[in-house]
C-alpha cells in the first residue's frame, strides 16, 4: 500500500511499506522526492562525491548557485561546501547517476583494473595488488598522491573546525581518504606507502593521522585483511586522535613531551575520539579500535589497561604503526631515529612482548627492513632512495639513485654501506646501547632510560 503526498511546492512525497526477506514485515517508510516542474531533487549533500562530473548547475536549498554547470568535483570543493554548513542540495534529475548511493558503505571498494568487487567473497585485498615490481616510478602517480596530500590537509583542517564547533556529523571524508588511498595501493603499493614516508606535512595532525591510516591498511594488506577490514582500520587511523580537537592540549602533544599534569588529561583522548564518533555511521568495530590503539600488547597502555587479545586486531596494528611515526619523528627532547634503525627496535621488542610479534612481522614485510621512502648510502657512495620491497628476504630492496637511475641490489654487486636520515629532518642512528635504553611508555612515548 502507498500514499500519495504532493506539497505547496508542488513536491510529489510517494510513501510506502515494503515486504523483506523470508516474508517479513519490515516497518521501514521511504520516501522517492522529486519537483515535477524543474526536474531537480533535493538530496544530502553527502551524495556527492569527488570524481564525478555535473552536467548541470547545483543550487543550494535556497536558491543559491554553488557549483557551475560541467564542474569536475574534487574532495577539495566538497570540504568547502561541507564547511559552509550546507546539508542539503539541489540537484538535477540528469545527474542522479553519478551520484553516491544513499546509504555509504565500507564494502565499496572496487578493484578498477579488475572490475570486481574485492569484498563479495572477503577475499584477502593482497591478492588484488598490482605487481610493479619491475616498474620505475610513475611521475603521474606522484603528482596525484600529492594532490591527495594536498585535499587531505585541507579537510583536516575543515574537520578540526567543525568538531571545535560542535559540526562534526559525518565520518565521510575519512572514508573517502581510506577508499582512495586504498585505491591508490592496490595500483602500486610501494609507491603509495613510500611517498608517504617520505613526505612530511606541515600540519601535524593530519600528517599524523594519514601516516597512521595508510601504514595501518598496508600492514592489514600484508596480514591478509578483506577489503572491508581493510578500510576500517584506516578509518581508524584517521579518526583515532580526533579527540584531541576537542581539548585543551596542544595537537602536538603526541610527538612531544607531556606536562605531568597534563598526562591524565591527555590519556583521555582515546575516550572523547570515541564520543566524538559515537553518532557517525561507521562500524562497531573502528568506534572499539578507536578506544584502544593506544593500549600495549604487556597491559601498560591506556586508557584501560587491557592486554593481549583482549585488544581489538585493529588497535593493535596501529600499536605498532603509532611507536613507528614517533620513533622516526622525534620530539624536541631527541632526534628522530633513522627508520632502517626503528624498525630494528619494533622487532627487538616485540620478541619482549611489548608489541604484538605478528603484526611487527606483517610491518617488517610491508615495508622490509630498510623502509620504503628512506634513504641509504651505497658502496659506491652513490646516496639512493628506496622505491621497492625487494622480491624475497628483507634486506635488498630495489632504489633509485641520485641520478634517478633504479637500482636491484639482488643483480648487482653493489651492496648498502649504511641507512641515512631522511633530508630535512633530524634523524640519527640507534646504537645498541640505545636500543637497551630507549624505553617506550605509552602515554610519554619514548624515552632514554
Amino acid at each position: 500500500m502507498s500514499v500519495l503526498l504532493v506539497d505547496a511546492k508542488g513536491t510529489l512525497h510517494i510513501m510506502g511499506r515494503f515486504w523483506g526477506q523470508a516474508g517479513q514485515f519490515h516497518r521501514t517508510w521511504f520516501a522517492l522526492l522529486f519537483v515535477i516542474v524543474n526536474k531537480t531533487i533535493t538530496v544530502p549533500i553527502d551524495r556527492l562525491r569527488a570524481g564525478m562530473n555535473c552536467s548541470q548547475p547545483i543550487m543550494s536549498e535556497d536558491g543559491v548557485l554553488l557549483i557551475g554547470g560541467g564542474t569536475h568535483i574534487t574532495e577539495a570543493l566538497l570540504c568547502t561546501i561541507r564547511e559552509s554548513s550546507i546539508h542539503s542540495i539541489s540537484i538535477d534529475v540528469r545527474d542522479l547517476p553519478t551520484l553516491q548511493p544513499e546509504k555509504r558503505s565500507l564494502k565499496k571498494l572496487r578493484s578498477e583494473q579488475s572490475g570486481i568487487d574485492i569484498t563479495v567473497s572477503a577475499a584477502p585485498l593482497k591478492s588484488f595488488l598490482i605487481d610493479r615490481f619491475n616498474e620505475d616510478l610513475s611521475e603521474e602517480r606522484a603528482a596525484l598522491l600529492h594532490q591527495k596530500l594536498e585535499e587531505a590537509n585541507h579537510c583536516f583542517d575543515v574537520v578540526d573546525r567543525r568538531i571545535k564547533l560542535g559540526l562534526f556529523h559525518s565520518a565521510n571524508e575519512f572514508l573517502d581518504l581510506s577508499e582512495n588511498y586504498a585505491r591508490t595501493m592496490i595500483d602500486d603499493h610501494d609507491h603509495t606507502v613510500g611517498m608517504l614516508n617520505s613526505t612530511m606535512l606541515p600540519e601535524i595532525t593530519c600528517q599524523r593521522s594519514i601516516r597512521m591510516g595508510v601504514l595501518g591498511m598496508s600492514v592489514a594488506i600484508e596480514m591478509g585483511f578483506s577489503g572491508p577490514q581493510t578500510l576500517e582500520v584506516g578509518l581508524t587511523g584517521m579518526l583515532h586522535d580526533i579527540g584531541l580537537s576537542k581539548m585543551s592540549l596542544s595537537l602536538d602533544a603526541a610527538n612531544n613531551p607531556i606536562d605531568p599534569r597534563q598526562d591524565w588529561e591527555y590519556q583521555k583522548h582515546p575516550l572523547v575520539s570515541a564520543q566524538c564518533v559515537e553518532q557517525l555511521d561507521i562500524p562497531e568495530s573502528v568506534s572499539l579500535a578507536i578506544q584502544q590503539v593506544h593500549e600495549q600488547l604487556d597491559g601498560s597502555g591506556y586508557p584501560r589497561g587491557l592486554k593481549g587479545l583482549r585488544i581489538h586486531p585493529y588497535a593493535r596494528v596501529l600499536n605498532v604503526v603509532d611507536a613507528f611515526l614517533q620513533l622516526t619523528t622525534g620530539t624536541d627532547d631527541r632526534p628522530g631515529i633513522i627508520p632502517h634503525d626503528a624498525m630494528g627496535y619494533l622487532l627487538h621488542k616485540a620478541s619482549k612482548g611489548v608489541f604484538d610479534a605478528q603484526v611487527v612481522k606483517a610491518f617488517l614485510q610491508s615495508e622490509s627492513l630498510f623502509p620504503l621512502g628512506s634513504f641509504v648510502e651505497l658502496s659506491n657512495g652513490e646516496l639512493s632512495s628506496v622505491i621497492r620491497r625487494p622480491k624475497s628476504g628483507y634486506a635488498a630492496p630495489v632504489l633509485r639513485d641520485s641520478q634517478g637511475t633504479r637500482v636491484d641490489l639482488s643483480e648487482t654487486n653493489l651492496r648498502i654501506v649504511r641507512p641515512i636520515g631522511t633530508p630535512g629532518t633530524k634523524q640519527t642512528r640507534m646504537t645498541s646501547e640505545m636500543m637497551d635504553s630507549l624505553t617506550w611508555n605509552p602515554g610519554s612515548g619514548f624515552a632514554y632510560a
